[in-house]
């Protein structure tokens, strides 16, 4: 059997429509890159964070090692490849999702970086014009993180925007420190006022999904951004659905934006928040909720019958509540969820 000729490259059809050219032996990530898509990365195409998924018809190239790990056996059997381990090696077509097609690039000045624990950083971005970001509360961007002391390359990082769409020119964001972490590094050690960052996005689906059923938010640490900018939304919008939000902590010192909450609560009654501690010191004084979110989960969710739940934090975390809001009864096609892996450092 004869081999195709290569040496031209192969034609890339997107979604259908736009046609673009790969040359031969270039990853796909690469191409989609150069024809200006800025499909997501926090690890610059090396197969390590497992953001840069598109759905592949037509290639036959091996599926890669990271592509194994990173990908569900459901996304393997629906064609989804992560584009930095594919080189076409004929003409393919990719699908696209509408948030990566949509991607841009913005400047911004860093307006503020504030202290909200002692391991967790607020950072608020102005856009510089005409920036303006369209964004659905629940999305991420993905930060250039530039060259610094500890990191002689420019890295690339996610976080959730925390802020409402309301203001498409400020962006508000919650960074939670890991040591050894080169984001987070740069963020708590390096990262001051008036400091120029690029990024892209806006990305991601997790969403709050027009379906008018009663709502679920679980928490934990910084993964309080995201839902932050749905609850926000919530109230800008006046949806009125029943709410409660379930936010896990250690302890007291970890508990942050409760005037914020609460002010929110006056603007939707239908929202119940509910704070955890799994650890609370002995001086906290706490007379609320105890116990890790699971345990609280199980002693206050009842029916799930007419329920959505969205969740954002550790995959650990992620996984425990997903498992026990099944066992209880909630389907899995209401359950989303966004995980802050190991590439949100």
């Amino acid at each position: 059997m004869s081999t195709p000729d290569q040496s031209a490259g192969m034609t890339i059809s997107l979604n259908g429509g736009r046609m673009i050219h790969a040359p031969a032996g270039r990853s796909l990530f690469a191409a989609l890159r150069s024809n200006g898509i800025l499909v997501p990365t926090a690890c610059g195409g090396k197969g390590a964070c497992g953001l840069c998924k598109v759905r592949v018809r037509g290639d036959s190239s091996p599926l890669q090692p990271a592509e194994l790990s990173s990908l569900s056996g459901g996304e393997l059997a629906d064609n989804v490849r992560l584009s930095c381990q594919v080189k076409p090696v004929n003409d393919i077509c990719v699908e696209l999702s509408t948030d990566v097609l949509a991607a841009r690039e913005f400047k911004a000045t860093v307006e503020s970086v504030l202290n909200l624990t002692h391991d967790i950083k607020e950072v608020r971005l102005a856009l510089l014009p005409p920036g303006a970001i369209s964004f659905r509360p629940g999305q991420f961007i993905v930060l250039r993180i530039p060259p610094y002391a500890s990191s002689r390359f420019a890295a690339f990082r996610p976080f959730s925007l925390a802020s409402s769409p309301a203001r498409p020119d400020r962006l508000e964001l919650q960074i939670r420190r890991v040591r050894g972490g080169i984001g987070t590094t740069y963020v708590f050690d390096h990262l001051s006022p008036g400091a120029s960052l690029s990024l892209t996005g806006p990305y991601g689906d997790f969403w709050l999904r027009e379906s008018g059923r009663d709502v679920i938010f679980i928490a934990g640490g910084s993964g309080m951004a995201p839902i932050l900018s749905i609850i926000e939304d919530m109230a800008d919008r006046g949806i009125s659905r029943k709410a409660v939000f379930f936010f896990g902590a250690r302890a007291r010192e970890d508990l942050f934006h409760l005037d914020r909450i609460a002010s929110l609560q006056k603007r939707l009654p239908e929202l119940r928040f509910v704070p955890a501690l799994s650890a609370p010191a002995a001086g906290d004084g706490w007379d609320g909720e105890r116990g890790l979110i699971t345990e609280v989960l199980e002693r206050n969710v009842r029916s799930v019958a007419d329920v959505e739940a969205y969740l954002c934090g550790s995959p650990a975390m992620i996984n425990a509540c997903v498992g026990l809001l099944q066992r209880k009864g909630l389907c899995e096609s209401r359950i989303f969820y966004d995980k802050f892996t190991s590439y949100r450092l």
